[in-house]
């Protein structure tokens, strides 16, 4: 009997390759050789669904699920809601305090859609030409539940004042911004519930920064890309080639899934 396997797939720098922003022609395949084996393939990302489905991701393959926000929104096959889990209200306040303090423009999602307070400066302007998506639209919060908050700062910036803050945490990204999720929340979270709704034997996680080490750390198997950041190859069971490389496609092999 084969055992039920689930595959989970952070986007940049993962599916898609950062620089040329493309999704090599190998993983397409790679997850279309998956599907045709039986496997399930979900998408597990920062990235709020607003954002998959405007960017075209969602329309890559016919994906099994999707964990968003760094775990805190979980959607199945239809795109439905199946687990949601806020930043509490004070904590988001809190933070949303801060960000005026300093005068620094900041991205909160409500229920997977992102909404912009003021301006976009050149640190935003730089993390939204990385994600190949659009700044989201200006709107005044008005005491929405938020699952989670994108801020920016430059390669030096010092979120210490953030981490302060109980009820959250701060999961510096890659180029010029920090995710801010709800304590104690990650990837993983989103692994365990998968794992737990397809009853899957095995995981296998593929990731290249340090928001992809706990879901790394969830699954069967955790496999860095080849352009992947030190921590994540660290807390990686394999390394596989950079996404450009055929990476997904090489280490589907590499495990007999393809």
């Amino acid at each position: 009997m084969n055992r039920k396997k689930v595959l989970f797939f952070d986007i940049d720098g993962t599916l898609m390759d950062s620089y040329e922003h493309k999704v090599p022609k190998s993983t397409i395949e790679a997850l279309k050789r998956l599907k045709d084996n039986g496997h399930k393939v979900v998408i597990s990302t920062g990235r709020g669904m607003f954002s998959i489905v405007q960017c075209g991701f969602s329309d890559i393959i016919k994906w099994d699920g999707y964990i968003c926000n760094n775990g805190q929104m979980i959607y199945n096959e239809n795109r439905e809601v199946i687990y949601s889990k806020y930043i509490d209200k004070e904590s988001a306040e809190k933070c949303m305090e801060l960000c005026h303090k300093r005068n620094s423009p900041y991205v909160y999602s409500i229920d997977g859609t992102p909404y912009l307070w003021e301006f976009p400066d050149d640190n935003m302007n730089a993390a939204y030409t990385f994600f190949q998506d659009d700044i989201p639209q200006k709107r005044k919060y008005n005491g929405d539940n938020i699952v989670m908050f994108i801020i920016f700062g430059d390669e030096n910036y010092d979120y210490s004042e953030y981490q302060k803050i109980d009820g959250i945490d701060v999961i510096p990204g890659r180029c010029r911004y920090a995710d801010i999720v709800a304590k104690g929340f990650d990837k993983g979270n989103g692994i365990k519930y998968i794992k737990k709704y397809f009853d899957a034997d095995e995981t296998y996680s593929f990731g290249d920064s340090l928001n992809d080490i706990g879901m790394f750390k969830e699954s069967s198997v955790g496999i860095a890309m080849g352009n992947a950041n030190d921590e994540a190859k660290e807390a990686a069971d394999y390394i596989t080639d950079s996404v450009m490389d055929d990476g997904i496609f090489n280490a589907c092999v590499h495990f007999k899934l393809i």
